[in-house]
């Protein structure tokens, strides 16, 4: 059974328990996390983000199939995708300066911070946090978008305030 099969009957299980609104964030552009471009010299692996993206467009489809399969519910979609890949391409728009360099010195696995190592002295202008995980910043600022955005390209069909009001 695929990951979105599983989550398709999940939401229906919350749905037939009462749940009525939903909000799903996709995933983000992980093929530019530096735990993968370190060995390719900074450079995003395009081809794992391929894949992220064709599951991402996949889930959003599932979001308007399940608007129909489930008249009484509200669903809105997030493209954290975007706004990352955003700040990828454009760091000073939002504010941000490194975008290849996590905030912290990566243990050898490339994923996590090694203990005992102080971080980076501005985290804010910082996107990731290790060689995974995006920063406190950023994570704000998707959950500002998701809250406050009209642009339908990082909430579909709505965003969460809206939601919030139905």
């Amino acid at each position: 059974m695929s990951l979105l099969s599983t989550l398709s009957r999940r939401l229906k299980t919350l749905y037939s328990l009462g749940a009525r609104k939903f909000v799903l964030l996709n995933i983000n552009p992980n093929g530019c996390a530096p735990v993968v471009t370190a060995p390719m010299s900074g450079l995003c692996n395009e081809a794992i983000n391929a894949a992220i993206l064709y599951y991402n467009a996949h889930l959003r489809l599932l979001v308007d199939h399940l608007r129909l399969s489930m008249p009484d519910s509200k669903l809105v979609y997030i493209n954290a995708y975007k706004i990352i890949r955003d700040i990828i391409d454009d760091p000073t728009h939002e504010g941000f300066s490194e975008v290849k360099q996590p905030c912290c010195k990566v243990s050898s696995n490339g994923l996590l911070c090694e203990r005992g190592r102080s971080v980076c002295q501005r985290r804010n202008s910082y996107l990731y946090f290790d060689g995974l995980h995006v920063t406190d910043a950023v994570n704000a600022l998707i959950a500002r978008k998701a809250y406050g955005t009209n642009n339908i390209f990082e909430a579909y069909p709505t965003n969460v305030k809206n939601l919030a009001r139905l």
